[in-house]
């Protein structure tokens, strides 16, 4: 059953029942009315007797409420002229004027007094002399304090230590990156006479080791100790 053919119910007062081509509505708007069941129609002559309905409404409590607003005005505007009229009457009075004057003397002493310790302050009696010379010597351009904050703390001088061991599978990406601290302390390296310090640490490196070779000590190799300290700092042996 579509729009055109199903029933409508009035939502007013009548509560009849209209059929679809009779309600007087377009087409889309008579889908809408049946695919929406929440949406509610009104007849003509319900809406006419709504309309007379709520007029009346309208009608009785506005004029329930007018004599309430008029007079809930006409008390607002008597207090208000009270209030202005009393403080008229206090302004006028014999102890508002004689509390306006004592308060204008006082304002006046008091300004005078303040004049006369300001004056006395910024011209005391005794001319300066003009040929007397600054107390202080005037600045050098450049000299003045500098008024610079300093919000970045002064960067502390660091010692970078490396301490590590040096067996023989250490690679030499391990050595190149052991070679950038400032002092390097290796333990049981396995170095020899014939390997010079040269080769491992270059010309930057002031280097301390003592190495424990098979062939020319009981002992065997690998227990050597080696200490290099970088170039920029001073060093003695």
């Amino acid at each position: 059953m579509d729009a055109d053919d199903g029933n409508f119910q009035c939502a007013g007062f009548c509560k009849k029942a209209f059929h679809g081509k009779c309600l007087g509505l377009s087409p889309t708007i008579r889908k809408e009315l049946h695919r929406n069941p929440q949406l509610l129609w009104v007849c003509h002559g319900c809406s006419d007797l709504m309309g007379d309905v709520a007029s009346k409404m309208k009608s009785v409590v506005l004029s329930e409420l007018s004599p309430m607003l008029d007079q809930m005005r006409c008390n607002i505007l008597t207090e208000v002229d009270r209030r202005i009229t009393h403080l008229i009457e206090l302004s006028h009075s014999p102890i508002a004027e004689v509390q306006r004057q004592t308060v204008v003397s006082q304002a006046g002493v008091s300004s005078d007094d303040s004049y006369a310790a300001v004056t006395k302050d910024r011209l005391p009696n005794h001319r300066l002399d003009a040929s007397a010379g600054s107390l202080q010597p005037p600045l050098a351009v450049g000299t003045a304090p500098k008024t610079i904050l300093k919000t970045v703390p002064t960067q502390q001088s660091r010692l970078w230590l490396f301490f590590s061991r040096l067996a023989t599978d250490t690679t030499d990406e391990q050595v190149a990156d052991m070679v950038c601290y400032d002092v390097v302390v290796l333990t049981e390296t396995w170095l020899n006479d014939s390997i010079p310090s040269s080769l491992i640490f270059g010309d930057k490196y002031t280097v301390i080791r003592t190495d424990r070779n098979g062939n020319n000590s009981s002992r065997a190799d690998g227990g050597g100790v080696l200490i290099a300290v970088s170039s920029s700092f001073k060093t003695s042996i």
